[in-house]
């Protein structure tokens, strides 16, 4: 945690996050607090829904109050102080239908570490997708904003990402706080 040097966090592919406290209970099978990241895609099979459901990132935001967890499908914003469910719950992948997820899966695709970074005060974060695109989130005024990472001389310009090219990817993301900025 970046304000109290006595808070982490581990991601689990259990779909938890489990948030110790290494004053009192920093063992991890009793943590503190425990997320549950539960993925809501009907029509995939146990497997598929496994994959879907496990947690490829996760990060605090910088005040230290907030954590946003990235599975395959979406991310999710949640309140240290209230950790029942989500503040926010923001969907990244826009598939149809379900059973393109099963092709995913025996690609590999459902695998990918997409990494997510929130801002500041968690009121908004960046993350990568397919097609060489990453969303960058505002939650005070619930926008998505799709930008493609590509080359000037591509021809290609879309405001949505298809999720065609499997293999053209944003993994890697961070948010860098500028000199006088709030969010």
């Amino acid at each position: 945690c970046p304000v109290h040097c006595w808070r982490f966090f581990n991601a689990t592919s259990l779909s938890e996050v489990n948030i110790c406290d290494m004053r009192q209970r920093c063992l991890l099978d009793n943590p503190a607090q425990t997320l549950i990241c539960t993925a809501d895609v009907k029509g995939v099979g146990e497997e598929v829904l496994r994959e879907l459901e496990c947690i490829t990132d996760a990060d605090f935001s910088e005040c230290g109050r907030f954590i946003v967890t990235k599975q395959f499908t979406g991310v999710k914003m949640w309140d240290l102080r209230r950790t029942k469910v989500p503040f926010r719950n923001v969907n990244t992948c826009a598939i149809e239908p379900s059973s393109l997820f099963d092709e995913m899966y025996t690609t590999g695709c459902l695998v990918d570490d997409f990494r997510v970074v929130s801002n500041h005060n968690a009121t908004g974060f960046v993350t990568g997708t397919y097609d060489n695109y990453f969303i960058v989130y505002d939650a005070k005024n619930d926008q998505k904003h799709y930008l493609q990472a590509r080359h000037e001389n591509d021809q290609k310009r879309q405001n949505v990402p298809e999720m065609e090219e499997y293999t053209k990817k944003v993994l890697h993301v961070d948010w860098q706080r500028g000199v006088g900025d709030d969010n």
